[in-house]
């Protein structure tokens, strides 16, 4: 098998002259080719790394190799001749995922670039394309080439005429084998065994039984050794003459001379000559105990079967591999299905690996496909045909995992490449027949093929999305997850176009349970919020009057935000629009605020708080005091509000301030002057005691507008809890225990939402936060000693949000002052461990680990907490601490010694030691826990990436 070792080959660059050659071509146009040497130092990485592939895992990527093809045909004016060598080489059987006549179709097309850019061949260049060409199964002109070798004075060796002699003997040209005797003769070289037997296999191709017994002597008279390809000749003579028994007979009194290269060539003759018994006792022969360097030639021989039409026997290979390494089965599996459909399917339906791609490369062009292949109509007969040549083919493996892989191997090379819609409903109907999970993430694919094959027509794309979706509906039970349900709704507004009502009906048509979706549409079209949304939206909400619809914390802050972003977005094109049309706008966004308060089960504070939101965003945008077009249009949407005042409540605060900017009476200013009218004309009339007393009561304190309520101020709102401190304020009370719940209230809502709180609204909080707490702690405020809840609650606030470690220690140190024997909560211990690893003092973190003493059992309310720490610590510390670290949580019972948590360990090991170290910190690992569960997916990356020599000792 080829495979070089290109770093003796190359001449290193340094780091420093590859950053500067970058930066000095950074500032030149895109269209420029890159000087010589960044481009040819890429090829060289490109090469290198290929032939890393080819030592670890026998076989090459097609990309890697498409890349440096890229390179050598456009990028490079010149290319040496090394490079040239190993670019032919790339084009053999280590590509097992492309087909022989491709690979030879890419071959020839660099031999003409090569010879264009004038690269200087010597013999191993011509032994080497003979050699590839072999494996590609193309039969050269070999006096051809040896002319050729001749004209340009290179001088044949031994190699080379092996391959000429090899070549003829596929072909079973015994004459002209001859003939290259006679010019291994003229160039003073002597027979070798593998020459004299392909001479022997030119008559064993035909059958010539005497002919091959009679060379055989030669061996015993030249005084050679016979060779495995020598035993294997006899067998392929007697099959083809006939002469089945003795075919048996001999291979088993010399299979212990044969290889295994031999044995996969005799694997395809006697499937060629239907020879299913001695089929099967090739394969028994095989030697399976290093399965990775036959795994290849698995693939090769079963593509070399399915292209003969040998379906059968290419199967029987393929189950025939060992269960013992599910990888390499897995491997086998998958690429001969990827070659069963290229062989039967048109090849256009594939990603173009042939001289079609070089030449579109060299044209400028991205890809010779046309997109519209995938949507190509397929007929009956060959939906038949994929039926029973490919999907039985999947069906019939009589392992579950095997067929379980093969039926989602096709899927996936599928939505690989480009095949048509109806092959992969072929492939849903057998998942549905043998009752297979759809999974939601197979959905991504398809949706994508329809954006690339209906990018053009929108209507199309939303049918073929119903037809899907309803499909899939009636077919599988699928659970729609919040991630899908998102990117199929984004899918439909970015890509179809939709509405938010066009989304709706859709999925109902398709059955998509209403709770499931409401929500994620709700949010994704304020994201992307415009006018035409926003009506569609109001539709949407007033449509589903039956559905609940819950105002969350998030739907408020979003709503916010949206409504913020569309007034400002009219704002910004209210030069470009008369009055009418902004005042419209703005009347659908009021009706859109009037929807959202009938519609959704809400706080009454948090829907007043909305109202206020919108309406002073409003006149902050668009009041231009100067100008008594905005004054009378605000005028307009202030009315439309007091019309509206049951349905879009407003504080009073809040209506009296725009009362004052617009210049105009409020309706409490208008009712005061009423009741003083009143007053005036009852004293006139009356001038008794009682009815001065009368007049006294039709007087009302407008400003005393709270009312009492017997809720409790635990389950209270902040807006609920700031609004009961206004009018504490305002009585001139005692506010002590209010400020302490607030505080309380703020703290709590930064520390649960941390993840999902938005910047701005997160920014607010953290401001009311210091002034609140400004307050709590100023005797001449406050009254009473501060509580140590509160003092808790802000060590845990200040160690998770703020991250403030001279906050942390103050409070701590104030807290054994109210009361030296107070100890703080474990999890909230946790996250002060946290923050002093942040903050550089790891010493200190163990000695706080250390007085907080141990579990009897690791608490469940712990997870997220040490899980956060153990992640900011592999990033922070170095190995030593980290294992000092995880080390004591695990003494302590914080944490358990699972998979994920010890692989933490071998991880952080590798990435500061290197792979030697990281083998060490595994068999410490398993000395002390005997869990290596989580530990072979690094082992076997560290085998296939770094397994340098000691590794290998190791």
């Amino acid at each position: 098998m080829f495979a070089l070792r290109l770093a003796s080959v190359f001449r290193r660059t340094s780091f420093f002259f590859i950053r500067s050659s970058y930066l000095s071509t950074n500032n030149h146009s895109i269209q420029q080719i890159r000087p010589p040497q960044t481009t040819r130092l890429d090829l060289d990485q490109l090469l290198e790394r290929l032939d890393g592939e080819a030592h670890r895992r026998g076989r090459l990527n097609p990309g890697l190799v498409r890349g440096a093809m890229r390179k050598a045909a456009v990028e490079l004016d010149t290319i040496n001749s090394t490079q040239a060598l190993l670019l032919i080489r790339c084009t053999g059987s280590l590509l097992v995922s492309e087909l022989p006549n491709q690979r030879q179709q890419v071959l020839d097309h660099m031999m003409k670039i090569f010879k264009q850019k004038h690269v200087t061949f010597d013999v191993t260049h011509y032994n080497s394309y003979m050699r590839v060409s072999l494996q590609n199964n193309y039969l050269f002109d070999s006096m051809k080439i040896l002319e050729e070798m001749k004209k340009f004075n290179i001088i044949p060796n031994l190699t080379s005429f092996r391959l000429l002699s090899e070549c003829y003997a596929r072909q079973g040209r015994s004459d002209d084998i001859q003939k290259i005797l006679h010019e291994m003769k003229i160039a003073n070289l002597n027979i070798e065994p593998l020459i004299l037997t392909n001479l022997l296999s030119s008559y064993a191709q035909k059958g010539n039984v005497e002919r091959v017994e009679s060379l055989f002597k030669l061996f015993h008279e030249l005084e050679l050794k016979p060779i495995s390809e020598t035993y294997e000749q006899f067998i392929i003579s007697y099959l083809k003459h006939g002469q089945i028994e003795q075919a048996k007979k001999y291979f088993i009194e010399n299979v212990s001379k044969m290889d295994n290269e031999s044995l996969f060539r005799l694997i395809i003759k006697c499937a060629e000559c239907q020879q299913k018994d001695l089929f099967q006792l090739v394969i028994n022969s095989l030697d399976q105990n290093s399965l990775a360097d036959i795994c290849v030639q698995y693939i090769l021989c079963a593509t070399e079967l399915l292209d003969a039409k040998l379906d059968d026997y290419a199967f029987l290979l393929v189950d025939s591999f060992p269960k013992r390494d599910e990888t390499l089965r897995f491997d086998v599996i998958n690429l001969t299905m990827l070659n069963l459909l290229k062989i039967r399917l048109p090849t256009h339906h594939f990603r173009p690996f042939s001289a079609l791609t070089l030449d579109d490369i060299n044209n400028n062009l991205e890809s010779s496909i046309n997109y519209r292949c995938e949507s190509e109509s397929v007929t009956d007969e060959q939906l038949k045909n994929f039926h029973q040549y490919v999907l039985k083919r999947a069906e019939n493996f009589t392992d579950k995992k095997d067929r379980w892989l093969a039926i989602h191997q096709l899927l996936y090379q599928a939505y690989q490449n480009y095949i048509p819609l109806p092959y992969i409903y072929a492939i849903y109907d057998i998942m549905h027949q043998q009752g297979y999970e759809y999974r939601q993430h197979y959905m991504r694919p398809m949706l994508i093929k329809f954006r690339r094959i209906f990018i053009n027509n929108t209507q199309e794309m939303i049918n073929q999305i119903h037809k899907l979706l309803d499909y899939l509906q009636k077919n599988f039970s699928i659970n729609y997850d919040n991630e899908i349900i998102d990117y199929l709704i984004e899918f439909c507004f970015d890509q179809c176009y939709l509405k938010p009502l066009d989304i709706d009906i859709l999925f109902k048509k398709v059955n998509i349970r209403f709770n499931n979706y409401w929500f994620n549409l709700y949010l994704l079209t304020l994201k992307r919020i415009n006018i035409n949304l926003l009506n569609s939206l109001k539709i949407f909400l007033n449509v589903n009057k039956n559905i609940r619809f819950e105002y969350t914390t998030i739907i408020r802050e979003q709503t916010m935000q949206a409504m913020q972003s569309l007034i400002n977005q009219l704002y910004i094109d209210y030069e470009k629009k008369d009055y009418n049309e902004i005042f419209n706008h703005l009347k659908n966004i009021i009706d859109f605020i009037d929807i959202i308060n009938k519609r959704f089960v809400k706080n009454q504070n948090d829907i007043i708080s909305l109202n206020d939101c919108v309406l002073i965003c409003i006149v902050n945008w668009f009041l231009e005091k100067d100008h008594q077009q905005s004054i009378d249009l605000l005028k307009k949407i202030l009315k439309i509000f007091e019309q509206r005042s049951q349905t879009i409540p407003l504080t009073n605060e809040v209506k009296e301030k725009l009362y004052k900017q617009l210049g105009i009476k409020s309706f409490d200013q208008v009712n005061d002057q009423l009741i003083k009218t009143l007053k005036h004309d009852q004293q006139k009339c009356m001038n008794t005691q009682s009815l001065s007393s009368d007049n006294q009561s039709l007087i009302d304190d407008s400003s005393d507008i709270y009312i009492k309520s017997t809720k409790s101020t635990r389950n209270w709102t902040i807006r609920e809890l700031e609004d009961h401190l206004i009018e504490l304020k305002r009585k001139k009370m005692n506010t002590s225990g209010l400020i302490s719940k607030l505080l309380t209230k703020y703290c709590t809502e930064c520390l649960d939402s941390e993840r999902t709180m938005t910047i701005p609204v997160r920014e607010s909080y953290m401001k009311r936060i210091s002034e609140l707490e400004s307050i709590y702690f100023d005797k001449r405020k406050t009254t009473g000693f501060p509580s140590l809840g509160v003092i808790a609650i802000l060590i845990d606030y200040y160690s998770r949000v703020e991250l403030n470690l001279n906050k942390v220690i103050h409070y701590i140190r104030l807290s054994n002052d109210i009361d030296p024997k107070f100890k703080l909560d474990p999890h909230k211990c946790v996250s002060v461990i946290r923050l002093l690893i942040r903050k550089n003092s790891f010493n200190k973190a163990i000695e706080l680990i250390d007085s907080l003493g141990c579990y009897d059992t690791v608490p469940n309310y712990m997870y997220r907490r040490v899980r956060d720490l153990l992640l900011d610590a592999y990033l922070l510390i170095n190995f030593e601490q980290f294992q000092d670290l995880v080390n004591k949580l695990l003494k302590n019972k914080y944490v358990d010694p699972s998979s994920i948590v010890l692989s933490l360990i071998v991880r952080k090991s590798y990435q500061d030691h290197g792979p030697l170290h990281a083998f060490e910190t595994i068999k410490s690992i398993l000395i002390q826990w005997n869990n290596l569960v989580g530990m072979f997916p690094i082992i076997r990356k560290l085998l296939r990436d770094d397994c340098t020599e000691e590794l290998k000792q190791v």
